[in-house]
């Protein structure tokens, strides 16, 4: 799910073939109507929506798991060394070259369980996510539909 449709469409063509896997161009802070899923992962996107839309699409992924199925989430946490630079915007949100939320593990856990998503691993580290340079503190969740 993404919401550029050139990417979309780019996956689709490469990878559309493959059995069990589909794409498709949607605002994932709103969704509705695709199938339940044995499996979800958001890497490096919930901390680029805001809180609202991030209960938003937690809800969601709860209510389109099937039973005992998981959610896999990786995302900056408040920890990272980029937290506070840049203009802010709102609770833990920077705009740099990019808009930035940081993520509080605490609060992530408990909007995972308020949406019947049990936590059965976390992570907060550097070391999870390097790139060039940069060695992001990351958060990584995996919630279990109960």
């Amino acid at each position: 799910i993404d919401q550029c449709e050139q990417e979309i469409g780019f996956l689709s063509d490469k990878f559309g073939d493959i059995e069990n896997l589909k794409f498709v161009a949607v605002d994932m802070t709103n969704l509705t109507g695709l199938e339940k899923s044995d499996y979800l992962y958001s890497r490096f996107t919930i901390h680029a929506i805001d809180k609202p839309g991030e209960e938003r699409l937690i809800k969601w992924a709860s209510n389109n798991l099937k039973n005992n199925c998981l959610f896999f989430v990786e995302v900056r946490s408040v920890k990272d060394e980029l937290f506070g630079q840049g203009k802010a915007l709102a609770d833990n949100a920077f705009f740099t070259d990019h808009y930035r939320r940081f993520i509080v593990l605490e609060e992530l856990i408990n909007c995972f369980s308020k949406n019947g998503l049990e936590v059965i691993y976390s992570l907060e580290s550097k070391g999870l996510a390097p790139y060039k340079t940069q060695d992001p503190v990351v958060i990584r969740i995996i919630g279990q539909k109960k």
